[in-house]
């Protein structure tokens, strides 16, 4: 497309996700004050008409079908973002990238391995931008700390530890939505959370994960089976009960491809957390900890800063010149970041390069994590396919 061109966006899907998509989409051209990042959401694709003109209302937008296919026959259509459940990712982007559009897919991948590396063939295969939403890469102190690790100011990294900790699965009236169901979730939040965490400990330290010893535990083995289409919703008196076949809490210890030792916890009932995402990285000279419950700080120490403890370091311009704000302390939230990512999506498509992060980093993370789930059902220590060179 040319730079003056505005780009068009059709959505699969038109739920939360979907929400913080057509903000993001645009608000680019407003954050940024770049006439090439004009951007809009045309046309909304949900599986009832109920819920797509619904969407199409609340957002704006001016087209809804129940026909998402029909978004691809589109040819004012550009691009495609995709916010449907995990065991719709596959279809919805092959089918998407063979007929020549770029395409943007909610994480994770998918829900399956296959169905991921079918994914990435076939994105690559046509040549069209992929990305997957990794949004957490965009956290202004997350770059902030892979930035300060590329210069090297924490040395040879020695070891690194994440956690995803979340609580709505803690009541056991939360109805057994797909989420809860292998065949279509593909697993719990050892994917479905914790591929975030997988995903910044390589785009953080520059290392992956190439094996890993897990275990796992479902809390609550039966729920009540949805009334409606909300996933977190709960069950209101007697309903009919499913049984639950993924995991609700699981933990593994890693090693990197430097040899550094790394380890990851991921849970959907860990009471009290609402959305707990934790990274630290500890090197041979320096340490950076992040906590998404304070995502505008990092805490780093450095060879430095002996006899002083962790800096608290406010991150802005002056760290990330890249945000949208000239002053620093005024902070970022989570929209913003998918709006950060998309600036990166809607940029690769104008300069006709690869997106980061790319389907192809979508499939590491879920390698990592379905090597976990056998790990955890076999009790032995297990590889992780190399997909991305380092």
């Amino acid at each position: 497309m040319t730079a003056t061109k505005k780009l068009r966006v059709g959505i699969i899907g038109g739920g939360m996700i979907a929400k913080a998509h057509v903000i993001a989409l645009r608000a680019l051209r407003s954050y940024f004050g770049e006439d090439r990042l004009d951007a809009d959401v045309v046309a909304v694709a949900d599986v009832t008409q109920e819920a797509a003109s619904q969407a199409a209302q609340q957002y704006s937008i001016e087209r809804w079908t129940t026909d998402w296919q029909g978004l691809l026959a589109d040819d004012s259509i550009d691009a495609i973002t995709i916010a449907t459940p995990n065991f719709l990712h596959a279809e919805h982007a092959i089918v998407t990238v063979e007929a020549g559009k770029h395409v943007m897919c909610e994480k994770p991948l998918a829900h399956t391995i296959e169905a991921a590396r079918l994914m990435v063939d076939a994105a690559e295969r046509a040549g069209v931008v992929n990305s997957v939403n990794f949004n957490y890469r965009c956290i202004p102190a997350i770059r902030y700390a892979r930035k300060l690790i590329a210069a090297g100011d924490l040395g040879e990294i020695l070891s690194v530890r994440g956690a995803f900790l979340q609580d709505w699965g803690a009541d056991p009236q939360v109805s057994r939505s797909w989420k809860f169901e292998a065949s279509r979730g593909g697993a719990g939040p050892i994917l479905t959370s914790g591929c975030h965490v997988i995903d910044l400990i390589r785009y953080v330290t520059g290392h992956a994960i190439v094996e890993l010893a897990a275990a796992a535990n479902t809390v609550i083995k039966e729920r009540p089976l949805p009334s409606g289409r909300n996933t977190y919703a709960t069950s209101e008196g007697p309903a009919k009960m499913a049984p639950v076949d993924v995991e609700d809490v699981g933990a593994f210890v890693a090693r990197l491809d430097n040899g550094a030792i790394g380890t990851l916890e991921a849970s959907r009932v860990a009471s009290g957390r609402s959305n707990f995402c934790f990274l630290e990285v500890n090197g041979s000279q320096g340490s950076v900890v992040f906590d998404y419950e304070t995502l505008n700080e990092l805490q780093v120490w450095t060879s430095r800063s002996k006899g002083f403890g962790f800096n608290r370091v406010l991150v802005g311009p002056s760290q990330d010149g890249g945000l949208f704000w000239t002053l620093g302390g005024l902070g970022v939230g989570f929209a913003e970041t998918i709006t950060l990512h998309m600036r990166e999506f809607v940029t690769a498509i104008i300069e006709g390069r690869p997106a980061e992060p790319a389907f192809r980093d979508g499939l590491h993370a879920q390698e990592v994590a379905f090597a976990a789930l056998r790990s955890a059902a076999s009790g032995a220590w297990e590889s992780v396919p190399k997909v991305l060179e380092n």
